[in-house]
């Protein structure tokens, strides 16, 4: 069965893009960067490499979205579960499309089934990682005798894979990111979100994303993230070596280039325009959105320099155009996080 009348829209995030089309499906239409925002979108992790961990023997650093579902569901009060089964034989899923008549949103390693994307193969065949991805997700919308058909987020096509294919996707093993594989992720609606606190929802999202931004105790995520990178980025060459840190350029780039463009500073900065309606307080917003699409556009020219392989390590870590684009950065963040806990003071 394929659903019908299924309404996809590209978009930037995978998670975000299959909340969103969940919540068109069932009436009600919302953007992209709005579910972002609500997702907790500000995000920044770091890794610091040499670790005994295979996961850091490079240094990795993103705008991370692995807990946006989560984050979604507690700020706009619906109800989320993970499903983790293998089923190999369809049946769970192909029960869950027809019963729900919604998207199953899966983790997938999409790599597998590059060759059955057409055009946008080179997209994860480009893609520089020491480990598979497994924290994709793909928005399944049918299943027959031969094929899974698909919705991708940086696409709008449907794409056709074979089953085989698929179930391969789905369970990669256990040399990566995530164990166990083979997630579903279930996203429960009201029968009337229209009745909605949108008010209440952002100021939940905010407060809580800068909280966990700025007091999370994990070091390897927000603030403290953000901070060790911009203070340790041009001595790592020094401390690691070439080989380790060429390395480790491809794959940052890559994961600022293809996973988190720009660290979709420039995205939460439309979700807060958008909040505007609910919230007011439109100039101190704009001029926060303005500082985010700053950020934005130098981490894609940062993405750009350090997967330039025509200039040596040194020149990309620590050389002087390098050292005034982090500098900017940093100084664009910072004053939008003021202006963040400023606007949204508890």
């Amino acid at each position: 069965m394929i659903l019908e009348n299924f309404k996809h829209t590209q978009g930037k995030s995978c998670r975000t893009v299959a909340i969103r089309d969940t919540l068109e499906r069932c009436g009600l239409t919302v953007k992209e960067e709005f579910v972002f925002g609500l997702a907790g979108g500000l995000s920044f992790s770091y890794v610091d490499p040499g670790g005994i961990f295979s996961e850091n023997k490079f240094f990795k650093a993103l705008a991370p979205n692995l807990m946006q579902f989560e984050h979604f569901a507690q700020n706009a009060g619906v109800d989320y579960r993970i499903v983790s089964e293998a089923d190999n034989d369809f049946s769970k899923l192909e029960s869950m499309l027809r019963l729900e008549d919604n998207p199953v949103i899966c983790e997938v390693s999409p790599e597998v089934y590059a060759d059955h994307l057409g055009s946008k193969a080179s997209l994860w065949k480009d893609f520089k990682l020491d480990l598979p991805v497994t924290s994709h997700v793909t928005e399944i919308i049918g299943i027959d005798q031969e094929n899974v058909y698909i919705c991708e987020n940086y696409s709008s096509e449907i794409y056709s894979i074979p089953r085989e294919v698929f179930s391969k996707a789905r369970d990669i093993g256990s040399d990566s990111y995530l164990d166990p594989h083979h997630r579903i992720h279930h996203i429960v609606l009201p029968a009337d979100m229209s009745r909605a606190d949108v008010e209440g929802m952002i100021y939940r999202a905010v407060r809580g994303n800068l909280k966990e931004y700025l007091d999370g105790g994990n070091e390897r995520l927000g603030m403290k993230a953000f901070t060790r990178f911009m203070e340790r980025f041009p001595e790592l060459p020094e401390s690691c070596g070439k080989t380790i840190c060429r390395v480790s350029l491809e794959i940052t780039g890559s994961l600022i280039k293809f996973v988190s463009p720009g660290m979709f500073r420039k995205m939460y900065g439309k979700f807060l325009m958008e909040c505007v309606p609910y919230i007011g307080k439109e100039k101190e917003i704009a001029e926060i959105s303005r500082l985010l699409s700053g950020s934005d556009y130098l981490w894609n020219k940062f993405a750009a320099r350090v997967m330039k392989k025509d200039l040596s390590v040194e020149e990309r870590m620590c050389g002087e155009a390098t050292i005034e684009l982090l500098s900017g950065i940093r100084s664009k963040e910072e004053q939008a996080i003021e202006g963040l806990r400023e606007v949204f003071a508890a």
